[in-house]
């Protein structure tokens, strides 16, 4: 019998999984997703607080949140994480990739919109996820959401190089579908790796 052997790369573990240790890049906070809603835009960096941005927030999963003020009919920018680390084989074939992040809403009605793989300058590789759902949760610990799966490539071609280069990583954008202003949260951003070496 012939078996494939699989890995899986991810952050914080051993043997081997490559350490998870993204940077983030911080956009502006909110954009009007339906005219008349009440007119106010905004340039808010993502996760401001007193004016000094804390988008580094997502690099772990420590209870410590970027943030997001959202007024109602409001989508978010993107919330961008890169430079994970990966050090997969150069002669390594990608299998897929799942995206992973703690979110959770200050009400209900904040859901994830869009999350899409990155390369340089956060440009888009492959077909991004237009999600739509689920809610995001208003538990105060917040909920891990994904996207992907093991043999899910993203209709994109990975190698090794793209994947271990600083560039690699993924962005995120919410809305606000409710009637009221919310609060978005992510604590922290991962991304799993499959592979056949």
């Amino acid at each position: 019998m012939n078996y494939t052997k699989r890995f899986i790369v991810i952050g914080v573990a051993v043997v081997l999984m490559v350490s998870v240790v993204a940077h983030v890049i911080a956009a502006s906070c909110e954009k009007e997703t339906q005219a008349g809603s009440n007119g106010l835009g905004g340039d808010k960096p993502w996760a401001t607080i007193d004016g000094v941005s804390n988008t580094d927030n997502v690099e772990d999963c420590d209870g410590v949140w970027a943030t997001c003020h959202l007024k109602k009919n409001y989508e978010s920018d993107f919330l961008i994480a890169q430079d994970f680390g990966f050090n997969i084989p150069a002669t390594a074939t990608i299998d897929g990739v799942v995206v992973r992040y703690v979110a959770k809403a200050s009400g209900s009605g904040i859901h994830t919109q869009y999350v899409a793989l990155v390369g340089a300058g956060g440009a888009v590789i492959g077909d991004p996820k237009n999600v739509e759902i689920p809610i995001w949760t208003t538990d105060t610990d917040g909920a891990q959401y994904s996207n992907g799966s093991f043999m899910d490539d993203w209709n994109a071609v990975l190698t090794p190089a793209i994947v271990n280069s600083s560039s690699f990583g993924f962005k995120i954008k919410c809305d606000n579908q409710s009637t009221s202003n919310k609060i978005a949260s992510v604590d922290c951003m991962k991304i799993v790796v499959y592979y056949t070496p």
